[in-house]
């Protein structure tokens, strides 16, 4: 069954996720669409209503069809077009538009070059602004040529005057606009992703992360390390000194274990005082090293008093723990339960046979 106008349309807006490059060109499709839809259909109605005798109706007529004919293929072809494409199809449209203005007669020309403010502000809207300005520009030569072939001396500078200054100043501010907007948005998924207490990624932040240095290491072929961190006895504190200084002591964790990560680490806040760390290209040993340097700079920042702290640490590797998210999170997961068991501030390696000095216990 061939699908309907509106089945299409409703396709391309569901394309893509919002913010991918294939969902702005459906966007960008559905709008070209609408826009030579809209002028074809504006140009139909002016032929049929009462008219002055300087109108074409052939000549209209036969734009409305091109018009008619571009709506189509963006409807029909919005998933297929390259993104060059729309910069033809935009000066297209401005040519149409001209041309359906001038065969519409001085008291028809009016109504249909209002169609300049859609092709203005769809420039400026998905376009940069050199591009847009370059698009504006062309707006304006073509209307310039109109406006001399159709109105009387003293009106063409007026109305071309008018009509221009209309077209920047709602270009800019959409621009602007859209920048602000593009900017809330860009504000609103870093915060989605962002623990408020810590700063630090959340977990979605940090599925997110570690998804794509798992695809980048199975790519590679390079190792992965992962370390999970727990804040030893934390209930103690918030119950101690209350739920405010316990917020202090996260912050000042986390402080901690961003100054001893690489700036390609990741690292998380998983919940409560459970924190989780990936480290690219870290074959098990260095992993086992980054987790006890960890483990004895925070033992080091928590050693005057009111407040003694520790954290325990388990550690697991790609890919001799797992290849996905879920198995190295469980292994590194029952290592750090290991080390809660085996009496807390001190490092398991799941499934390792490696033993390093000091607080070093296997699972």
């Amino acid at each position: 069954m061939t699908p309907s106008i509106s089945e299409r349309l409703r396709w391309s807006a569901q394309a893509e996720r919002p913010g991918t490059p294939a969902a702005e060109r459906a966007v960008m499709a559905r709008t070209f669409a609408y826009f030579f839809a809209i002028g074809a259909a504006l140009a139909v109605l002016i032929s049929v209503l009462p008219h002055a005798a300087d109108l074409n109706v052939p000549g209209l007529l036969s734009v409305a069809a091109l018009l008619w004919a571009g709506a189509a293929v963006f409807i029909l072809g919005f998933d297929r077009l390259p993104a060059w494409s729309y910069h033809p199809f935009l000066v297209l449209s401005v040519a149409l538009t001209a041309a359906a203005a001038y065969f519409a007669g001085k008291s028809g020309m009016a109504p249909m070059a209002t169609m300049y403010f859609w092709a203005a502000l769809t420039a400026f809207s998905f376009f940069e602004w050199r591009y847009a300005v370059l698009h504006t520009l062309n707006i304006g030569a073509v209307y310039a040529v109109l406006v001399t072939v159709r109105l009387d001396a003293d009106d063409r500078v007026v109305h071309w005057v008018m009509l221009m200054s209309a077209i920047m100043v709602a270009g800019m501010l959409i621009k602007l606009l859209r920048g602000r907007l593009e900017e809330l948005i860009d504000r609103l998924g870093d915060a989605a992703r962002t623990d408020t207490l810590t700063g630090l990624l959340n977990r979605r932040g940090f599925e997110e992360r570690t998804g794509i240095e798992l695809s980048r290491a199975a790519r590679s072929g390079n190792p992965l390390g992962f370390v999970m961190v727990d804040l030893d006895h934390f209930k103690a504190v918030n119950d101690r000194f209350g739920h405010p200084e316990g917020d202090r002591v996260l912050k000042r964790l986390s402080g901690v274990l961003v100054k001893e990560m690489r700036l390609v680490d990741v690292v998380a806040r998983l919940g409560g005082e459970e924190f989780a760390i990936v480290l690219p290209d870290t074959d098990p040993e260095a992993t086992l090293f980054t987790a006890e340097r960890v483990r004895c700079a925070v033992k080091e920042e928590f050693s005057g008093p009111p407040l003694t702290l520790t954290v325990s640490c388990g550690v697991a590797a790609l890919p001799a723990d797992g290849e996905t998210l879920p198995a190295l999170l469980s292994a590194a997961d029952r290592a750090l339960y290991a080390a809660k068991e085996q009496g807390r501030d001190r490092t398991v390696v799941f499934g390792a046979t490696l033993e390093a000095p000091g607080e070093l216990h296997l699972a």
